[in-house]
């Protein structure tokens, strides 16, 4: 289950770029995730995908928009 304690501690948001960084693996200090047809930049984050703007409302808020979902 995706949790803030667990966001926090694999990305980091830059609140000047508005990018998300990830903080764990091989990509670690690079911009998470890619576009997809939309516009939307997705990330792929234990086996499964999500929107970006999604994870940085819990960074900031620490209100899971996900939790009806999973």
């Amino acid at each position: 289950m995706l949790d803030l304690k667990t966001i926090r501690a694999n990305f980091k948001y830059c609140f000047e770029t508005g990018a998300l960084v990830r903080l764990t693996g091989r990509a670690s200090g690079k911009v998470a995730g890619n576009l997809d047809t939309y516009g939307y930049r997705q990330i792929k984050f234990q086996g499964k995908l999500y929107l970006a703007h999604r994870l940085i409302w819990l960074l900031v808020t620490g209100k899971n928009l996900y939790r009806d979902w999973e």
